[in-house]
């Protein structure tokens, strides 16, 4: 297999998928605060697509900030599809970089579907789905806990298993150790911003607004949920690229992959 790395396309794509957590987190404080549909038009915010701070109070600076943070990784996202087409030559990772965009359109009219049907529909369900691909019910509040539960306990079953075995199969490669334990890690700590979320929903339920302690407990939480999943797909490349095609790798044996 030819492979080309640039390394100027590799620090823009680490960027972007910083940036993408900083709209995670941009998103997560619009529920958290109750800041949804604070500026009801689309995709224009008050009539201006940037409109004056002075009127960006309350929940308007938070959905506001949302979209532009949104807009930003809708231009970095578009750049990075173009310098992968010109400087890398692995077709597969070039049609990754137009899905991306692809993806980030869809959003992005899912978004402005949830402002200008009011939160209808489950919109806002699917608007977070999408972004995420995370149980998103119980934070917009459509379903109870127990399904969220639920899939939390698949999800460390799911980790478990695969931990168990990278470290069976490929306990002498120091790539695959590293991806266990910061799988288990981050796993851990997710689990943990879990169970602290819903206790701080549970003891500010009466509160008259949105407490500091939850919308950060609940914001963080979401955030490395995102995260784990992402990196759980990195975990699925790392297979792909370093263990054997042949899958004729023992179970039993550890042995070292090679780089």
């Amino acid at each position: 297999m030819t492979s080309t790395y640039n390394a100027s396309v590799h620090r823009f794509a680490v960027f972007t998928v910083l940036w993408t957590i900083l709209l995670f987190v941009a998103g997560a404080l619009v529920t958290s605060k109750d800041a949804a549909l604070s500026v009801t038009d689309w995709p224009k915010s008050h009539g201006s697509w940037v409109p004056p701070l002075s009127s960006l109070q309350g929940g308007d600076f938070f959905e506001f900030s949302h979209r532009f943070v949104a807009g930003g990784l809708g231009i970095f996202t578009l750049v990075l599809a173009v310098l992968l087409f010109v400087k890398e030559s692995r077709v597969w990772l070039r049609w990754l970089g137009a899905i991306a965009v692809l993806g980030v359109v869809v959003q992005a009219v899912l978004g402005g579907q949830v402002v200008i049907r009011l939160l209808h529909y489950w919109l806002p369900v699917i608007h977070a789905c999408f972004a995420q691909i995370v149980f998103a019910g119980f934070r917009h509040k459509d379903i109870p806990i127990w399904p969220h539960a639920a899939g939390a306990l698949a999800v460390l079953g799911t980790v478990t298993w695969t931990a168990v075995a990278l470290r069976k199969r490929f306990g002498g490669s120091r790539e695959f150790g590293k991806a266990r334990i910061l799988l288990h890690s981050i796993f851990g700590t997710q689990f943990l911003l879990g169970l602290l979320a819903y206790w701080s929903r549970l003891t500010t339920a009466d509160a008259p607004q949105p407490m500091p302690l939850m919308v950060w407990l609940t914001v963080t939480h979401t955030v490395v949920g995102a995260i784990l999943f992402a990196f759980s797909v990195l975990v699925v490349l790392i297979c792909y690229r370093l263990a054997p095609c042949s899958g004729a790798v023992a179970a039993t044996e550890a042995q070292v992959t090679a780089v």
